[in-house]
Parts: structure tokens; sequence; C-alpha cells
């Protein structure tokens, strides 16, 4: 029994999984099409979104695995029902917002994630010395805008990077798509 529960949730993950990374790349493109999937997999997802990315380098197969359960436990923490999809070093939060908070409460919001990540993941002997480096894309009605909000989640992070190692702030590694200078955020 436990190995069948296990088996299902592992399987669950995989299609959940592929779900976001279809609708990432734009093979999802429609309502009805969307629909259809999150009732395969009992989703409930009819309310607003926010991707918010953080790209850890360095990490191992079982650090990553340790990084993608300590994100899971901290984003629900303020946003239940949230999911996590990893490719590579970045870990994107897609943070659903049941309600839209206002501005300040979801930057308030994602700081204390990025803080409370950062704190558990300094603990870690193996991963003390890995700067982490964290974006946000902007709040869309729809998971069908999902792209759009990874890009921008992910164009922060660079930006981020890019940032840091010119100022060499090491404690605030997060960067907003919106509060962006205008030129990097046409990209």
């Amino acid at each position: 029994l436990l190995r069948q529960t296990i088996t299902k949730k592992t399987h669950e993950a995989r299609i959940t999984s592929n779900l976001f990374s279809e609708l990432i790349s734009g093979k999802i493109t429609n309502q009805e099409s969307l629909s259809s999937r999150l009732r395969l997999l009992s989703i409930k997802f009819p309310w607003n979104m926010v991707v918010l990315s953080a790209d850890i380098q360095y990490a191992t197969k079982n650090e990553e695995i340790y990084i993608e359960e300590l994100l899971t436990n901290k984003v629900n923490n303020f946003y239940p029902d949230s999911y996590i999809y990893h490719d590579g070093n970045l870990f994107s939060c897609i943070l659903a917002l049941k309600r839209i908070p206002s501005p300040k409460t979801l930057e308030k919001d994602i700081l204390m994630i990025a803080d409370q990540v950062n704190a558990e993941i300094s603990r870690k002997e193996t991963l003390r010395n890995n700067a982490t480096y964290w974006g946000c894309g902007k709040v869309y009605s729809s998971l069908l805008l999902l792209k759009k909000s990874y890009y921008e989640a992910s164009q922060s992070v660079l930006y981020a990077k890019i940032y840091s190692n010119k100022k060499r702030e090491e404690n605030r590694l997060l960067s907003r798509f919106t509060n962006m200078p205008d030129a990097y955020s046409k990209l």
C-alpha cells in the first residue's frame, strides 16, 4: 500500500511537472485544453498567480530534492496550493494567489520566503557557500500566462546575478521584474 501511494504521488508529480513545462514552453495555448488537463490532475487553479524563481547553483541531486521540499514547505506556508517547477539550477515557485495581496504585502511575503529559504540553506554544510539569486515576475490572472511570468522571473534572476556581481552585495539577491530598469525589463 505504501509503495502504491509513493508510486501514485511520483506519477502525479511527473504529470504536473509536464503540464507546467508545456505551459512554459507555450504548447498549451487555450483555456479549454488547460481546463481539461487541470481536471485530469484534480488541480483547481482558477485564481491569479505569480512566479518566484531561485537560482541555486552547484547542488547535487540529493540537495536538489532537499531544496525542492524546502521551497514547497516555505511557499505553502504563505500560499497554499502553490507548485514548484524545477529545471536545471532554476527552481520556480508558481504561487497561487486566491486573493491578490497588496504589492507591499506580496513583496513582504516574497522576501520572507527568500529569507527563510536562504537561512535554511545556509545551515546546510554543503550548500552554505552557494549564493542563491531570486527573481519574481508579475502577477497574472491565468495559468495560460505562466510562460510570461516565468520569463520575467528568470530575467529578474539574471538581473539579480549581474547586480550583485557589480555591487558585491551578497545579503539581498532578489529582483522583481517590475523594479528592474526600463531598458532591462523590455527584453
